[in-house]
């Protein structure tokens, strides 16, 4: 059972100090009574507590000691009313950077590392970030008919980056995406994006079939990385040629394990690329076959193809399963979590104005900090603590604050 002490509690507190200095504050500066730093941190601290309403971040506010207030930049607690304000006058413009000064504090402390894969993994995959129904709040949002009858619906879309090499899975930048552009058009800039500002960080570049194609493909040669990219039938030549090629070739890695009740075994077939291919530096085909076996014999199997520049003798076949099931995890964890964690694609505190895409990027800070913590609690079975008991420890340190701190000082 993971143990809060002391020192992970003052670390986790230390986290969600962000400064939000490249965010332009909407109120007029006479008599404002709360500053923006504190209201912003307040909501970070509290979504990473497992408060999901507005009512309940006030609420968290009020159980804060004087000490633990003044920590996040608060001198008294805020009514829900005036977080309501503040999030719909809002603009999402500045919150890239300080995620971005958010993960270069924990690469520079160590928090995260790439543990997982050396060389680092950044995965790209979309993600829906809020809902609802009736006309859309904002310009960004896409707005849609869910029924027979006509009825107006609306959603908030992003592409995603997260760093999967890591344990921690901390997310790296986000790209909030219109009606009128796609995934695949927002993959090319967002890369490029993030390589200038982790030029170091990762190596290999995986995403699903939606941003696969040969102008994202030379993006990524033009960084000297590596890409996987997974391939589906909308490769009308490519796909079927890598099925074939691939239908014949022989099994050279192989893994089995048990999860989420089943037996799930993988096996890998790769083969070269011919040479007079014209994807742009292609050179494997990978094949992963995945079967799994319930407990009461029923069988389903799963087969995904991959196209890479990878060198053919850069990677091990037992490397290359790694790599792909490393791929997976976007969705099984951080896309995952997002949704039935944060509750971030079904539940939204502030729909006016652009308060949706705001507490997108609040929340993906709090899903940040939660999962750095996280990663580093001790693990039970050789399972990673739950990420409900996770929240429930923060929340205990923020209640627990004021001797923390008077510890911290005394031992200084």
């Amino acid at each position: 059972m993971p143990v809060l002490t002391e020192a992970r509690a003052v670390r986790v507190l230390g986290r969600c100090g962000l400064d939000f200095g490249p965010v332009s504050d909407p109120r007029r500066q006479s008599g404002l009574g709360f500053s923006l730093d504190g209201l912003l941190r307040l909501h970070v601290a509290a979504f990473a507590c497992g408060k999901h309403t507005l009512r309940a971040i006030e609420s968290f506010a009020d159980d804060l000691t004087t000490k633990a207030s003044r920590a996040l930049g608060l001198t008294r607690p805020p009514a829900d009313t005036t977080l309501y304000d503040l999030d719909s006058r809002l603009k999402p413009d500045g919150f890239r950077e300080v995620l971005w000064q958010q993960v270069r504090t924990d690469l520079d402390s160590k928090a995260v590392i790439n543990d997982l894969f050396a060389g680092g993994v950044a995965t790209f995959d979309g993600k829906g970030c809020g809902s609802g129904m009736g006309e859309a709040p904002n310009d960004v949002c896409r707005t849609s008919v869910c029924d027979a009858a006509g009825t107006r619906c609306w959603d908030v879309f992003a592409l995603r980056t997260v760093l999967t090499s890591s344990s921690a899975r901390p997310a790296l930048d986000q790209e909030l995406i219109d009606g009128k552009h796609g995934e695949a058009t927002t993959f090319g800039p967002m890369l490029l994006r993030i390589a200038g500002r982790f030029p170091a960080l990762f190596r290999y570049i995986t995403t699903d079939a939606g941003l696969a194609s040969a102008h994202n493909a030379e993006i990524v040669l033009l960084l000297n990385k590596v890409y996987v990219f997974a391939i589906k039938g909308n490769f009308k030549r490519l796909f079927p040629l890598a099925q074939e090629m691939l239908r014949d070739a022989e099994v050279v890695a192989s893994t089995l394990e048990r999860a989420q009740g089943c037996l799930v075994q993988r096996e890998l077939r790769r083969v070269r690329v011919p040479a007079d291919e014209k994807f742009p530096g292609a050179t494997q085909f990978w094949g992963v076959r995945q079967t799994r076996t319930t407990d009461d014999g029923a069988v389903t199997t799963e087969d995904r193809v991959f196209i890479t520049n990878a060198p053919w003798d850069e990677l091990s076949p037992e490397r290359i399963l790694k790599l792909v099931r490393l791929h997976w995890g976007i969705e099984n964890n951080a896309n995952w979590t997002a949704d039935m964690v944060f509750v971030e694609d079904t539940q939204c505190p502030c729909r006016a104005g652009n308060g949706v895409l705001v507490l997108s990027w609040l929340r993906l800070l709090a899903y940040n900090v939660v999962a750095v913590f996280r990663a580093h609690l001790p693990h039970s079975d050789g399972c990673p603590a739950a990420w409900e008991r996770s929240r429930e420890l923060i929340y205990q340190a923020w209640l627990y604050l004021g001797r923390c701190l008077a510890h911290a000082a005394t031992r200084a």
